[in-house]
């Protein structure tokens, strides 16, 4: 999903980096284009300019 998982990672400051990276993307203000390769869901998706973003171009392959 695109965060890894596990205590040594929120012990290392995972969600606080992932609050940085979803306020970085919701702020910019130029086109957003995304590519969806595999599955892709929960926090990670939405911090990597997921459909809620309303992204201008957003491809998915299976």
């Amino acid at each position: 999903t695109g965060f890894m998982v596990g205590r040594k990672y929120e012990n290392a400051g995972i969600a606080k980096d992932g609050a940085k990276m979803v306020t970085a993307v919701a702020c910019s203000s130029v086109p957003k284009f995304t590519v969806v390769i595999g599955g892709s869901f929960g926090a990670g998706n939405y911090a990597m300019c997921g459909r809620a973003y309303g992204a201008r171009f957003l491809w998915m392959w299976p």
